[in-house]
């Protein structure tokens, strides 16, 4: 019985402790589908607003601030291989659109 009771408490500290690890890696990372969101409407405004081809862009970088209100901390750094840099954010709260920055 004792065993027993040992193996229980074992399992459920085990479970507590990776639910906990999934919690705080979804905090410091953010949530995917969030940062999934942004990506998609940075690439439909590079594909179709500017007309750029993928052999263009060298990188792509999420970043997620940690300072700020949602949703404004999720970026998207887009690196071009002519060396120049744009930068995407949400333009409002309800994430209608997003705003470009080039640098």
């Amino acid at each position: 019985m004792n065993m027993k009771r040992i193996a229980i408490i074992s399992l459920i500290v085990i479970l507590l402790g990776i639910v906990i690890y999934y919690y705080y890696k979804d905090y410091r990372l953010g949530s995917r589908e969030e940062r999934e969101e942004i990506l998609t409407a940075t690439l439909f405004d590079l594909s179709e607003n500017r007309e750029m081809k993928q052999g263009e862009i060298e990188e792509i970088f999420i970043i997620r601030s940690y300072a700020g209100i949602y949703p404004f901390f999720y970026q998207v750094r887009v690196q071009l291989k002519n060396g120049q840099n744009i930068k995407y954010r949400w333009t409002d709260k309800e994430k209608t659109a997003v705003e470009s920055l080039i640098y």
